[in-house]
This record gives C-alpha cells, structure tokens and sequence, in this order.
C-alpha cells in the first residue's frame, strides 16, 4: 500500500514547519526589530590558577550561553518638576535563568579545578530596570 498525496503532503508540511522554527530568529532583522529575544551568546573565560610558587596554570575556553538581546520600547516625558522628565526606559533583560556549570577544556593538566559556573537566560522579557541583577547606570532619572 503507497502514500497517497495527502500523506506525502502532510510529511512536507511538518518538515516545513520545523526547519522553519528551528532558525525563526535567523530572519529578524536586527536594526529595526522592536523584540526582546533569546539569543546564543559565545565568551571566553580565563580561570588560571597560581601555585605556591608562583606558576600560573592557564584554564580558559570559549563557552555558549543564552543571552537577552533587543530592543524595548522606551519614552519620555517632559515635565515641569525636577527632573524635568518622566521615564520610561525599559530594558531586554531575562525573567528566568538556568545555572551551568561547563568543564574548561583549555586547561594546564595540572589545574585543580578547571569547572566554571554560567547562567544562561531560559526567558527574556522587557521590563523595568532592576538593580539587583542588572546594571542599570544613567536609566534612573
């Protein structure tokens, strides 16, 4: 018994769809998208460590993180009291994060402890800036 059209059809479509949604945020345009996003994030972390003799064993590699990007819709508004101005900056920030701990593989033999703990945002939001984890300079007033 063969497939008929419906199914062959059916198969394309779901194929379709999930090489679609596996790269949505490939086909953003990122100078004028207004979005908060999850993004792939690549940094190099340096952990050497120094011996009682003064040898420093290296301990560094590149690690991926998810990471908040975009833009948020912000205003202001004059006003006739100090600071002359009513704010509203909000920033891409992540609402929940999820902690790693990855294994430095750039690493002297010799090193103790060549394990590096990250966060990688698992959702991302624009909000109002908070202090507590995230810096916030020339945001306020």
């Amino acid at each position: 018994m063969g497939m008929s059209d419906i199914d062959v059809s059916a198969i394309f479509l779901a194929i379709f769809c999930l090489a679609v949604s596996a790269h949505a945020t490939d086909y953003i345009n990122e100078e004028t998208t207004i979005s908060c996003l999850v993004r792939e994030y690549n940094f190099k972390v340096n952990k050497p460590h120094t011996l009682p003799s003064g040898e420093v064993l290296q301990c560094w590699d590149v690690v991926s993180v998810n990471s908040c990007w975009g833009r948020c819709d912000t205003s202001e508004i004059p006003d006739y009291e100090i600071p002359y101005k009513i704010s509203n900056h909000n920033v891409c920030t992540f609402t929940k994060k999820v902690k790693r701990v990855v294994r430095l593989m750039r690493c002297d033999p010799r090193h103790p402890d060549p394990y590096y703990t990250v966060y990688s945002a698992a959702d991302c939001r624009c909000t109002k800036c908070d202090p507590d984890y995230t810096s916030c300079e020339s945001l306020h007033g």
